[in-house]
């Protein structure tokens, strides 16, 4: 079993794996900030996915689950977004028919944030540091193009709470 600590999604180079829009940071690169006396707008600059998308919520068990299987989806992009409650997103950019222990990373998401990732990337479902957590995520969805669950290889991955927690 390989334990990893989270870290701050800010603290991670995501090239491999997507992007990152942080929507609570009114000056955060590729959001964009519209506001009037009443209210205050802030979203994307550009597409977090493309084509026929699907809206969805997960909620994903606490922290203390581990992961010990991670999926992708090899022809859509897919964002996932913090709604109320920081969330561990484990992420490996492999490129075999399993994802390894060893190259998987564990972002920490705060509500606001977004992560759109790169087609083929794999991801577990998102774990909530002090228990399950809501997420939204949106990307496409079809029976044709299927998006295969895999076991971690020298799994299963046991994740610890962001160094600063109160569990870290």
């Amino acid at each position: 079993m390989r334990t990893l600590r989270a870290v701050p999604v800010e603290d991670v180079d995501l090239t491999p794996y997507g992007r990152l829009f942080d929507l609570a940071d009114g000056t955060a690169p590729r959001v964009v900030v519209e506001a009037s006396a009443d209210w205050q707008d802030r979203y994307t600059a550009e597409p977090v996915v493309t084509g026929p998308v699907h809206l969805g919520m997960t909620t994903g068990p606490a922290l203390a689950v581990g992961v010990t299987s991670m999926e992708r989806h090899p022809h859509t992009h897919e964002a996932l977004a913090c709604l109320a409650a920081p969330v561990v997103l484990p992420l490996s950019a492999d490129p075999g028919e399993r994802p390894a222990a060893d190259t998987v990373v564990a972002v920490v998401l705060r509500p606001g944030q977004c992560v759109s990732l790169h087609p083929g990337v794999w991801h577990s479902a998102c774990l909530g540091i002090d228990g399950p957590a809501a997420y939204y995520w949106l990307a496409g969805v079809s029976d044709s193009a299927p998006s295969p669950w895999a076991d971690v290889v020298d799994g299963p991955l046991r994740i610890e709470a962001p160094a600063g927690h109160a569990d870290g």
